[in-house]
């Protein structure tokens, strides 16, 4: 999975950590946009934005859009916002 943003990409990785060692992997991207990428080049099977993906360069917080992007098989799903 590829998170925006470094502070929410420690929150995400946290718990996989702790519940499952070494059974996911979880990297950082610098905008949503590039999270989405990921998942679109297949680099990534998921990505998740909290600043969604407008990359106004917010990193989430109180009223941050949540955004999945999903993998398929012709390349990402329209992102999915909380």
């Amino acid at each position: 999975m590829v998170v925006a943003g470094r502070a929410a990409t420690r929150d995400v990785d946290a718990v996989p950590k702790r519940t499952q060692p070494g059974g996911s992997a979880v990297t950082a991207a610098a905008r949503a946009s590039d999270a989405r990428q990921a998942v679109r080049d297949r680099t990534a099977v998921a990505g998740f934005a909290p600043e969604g993906p407008d990359d106004r360069g917010g990193q989430g917080g109180e009223g941050a859009r949540l955004v999945l992007f999903a993998a398929k098989a012709n390349g990402a799903f329209p992102p999915y916002p909380s």
